[in-house]
């Protein structure tokens, strides 16, 4: 599955201190509802796909990062999950 990310998750991504990526896409699989967590059964209920382990997204976005300018919106990146 592909999913789409803005820039500015991304970076949150990288600094955040939790274990835990809980998220909720749309029908273009962009991110538009997410938590980061410690405690993954506290949110489970709330998201419908499964939680991701920061650290593998960190890799993840570190070896597959492609951004897009090419919409004048904030640029975004996809990364392959």
């Amino acid at each position: 599955m592909q999913v789409t990310f803005p820039i500015l998750l991304a970076k949150k991504i990288f600094n955040t201190k939790k274990e835990f990526f809980l998220y909720e896409v749309n029908t273009s699989q962009e991110v538009i509802q997410y938590t980061f967590t410690n405690d993954v059964a506290r949110y489970e209920k709330k998201y419908s796909n499964p939680a991701c382990l920061v650290k593998e997204l960190q890799v993840k976005i570190d070896a597959q990062l492609y951004l897009d300018f090419s919409e004048e919106n904030t640029p975004t990146f996809v990364i392959e999950y």
